[in-house]
């Protein structure tokens, strides 16, 4: 059921773009560093604050490393319809792996991912 990823170790964990498939994967430091935050959540009932609804995520919690290659992996191989590439080329992309939401921009080759947040499952 679902999607298999089969993730390729990265090479150099510092390096903030990946090429695969003719495309190149980069994160902001900002998304970044949401996505290492929300890999790291242990309570799922915590009180209040900004993770007070959040819930672990049940392949990448306390991986981020992982959860930044499958997204790599996923991006890089352009999920996008035929429709999306040719009509919403300036638009915002959404992709979730695992809960994880992910707010990217395409130029070109390259696909830019600008912000990471847990899904809203309301």
């Amino acid at each position: 059921q679902g999607v298999r990823l089969h993730l390729l170790p990265r090479q150099g964990s510092q390096h903030a773009a990946s090429r695969a498939s003719g495309r190149r994967v980069t994160f902001t430091a900002e998304a970044r560093a949401e996505l290492t935050r929300l890999c790291s959540v242990h309570d799922t009932h915590s009180n209040g604050g900004a993770c007070g609804d959040a819930r672990r995520l049940r392949f990448f919690g306390e991986n981020p490393e992982e959860a930044t290659a499958a997204l790599t992996q996923a991006l890089a191989a352009d999920p996008r319809s035929i429709y999306r590439k040719e009509r919403c080329a300036g638009h915002e992309y959404h992709i979730c792996v695992d809960g994880l939401d992910a707010s990217c921009s395409w130029r070109g080759d390259e696909v830019v991912v600008l912000s990471v947040r847990l899904m809203d499952t309301r």
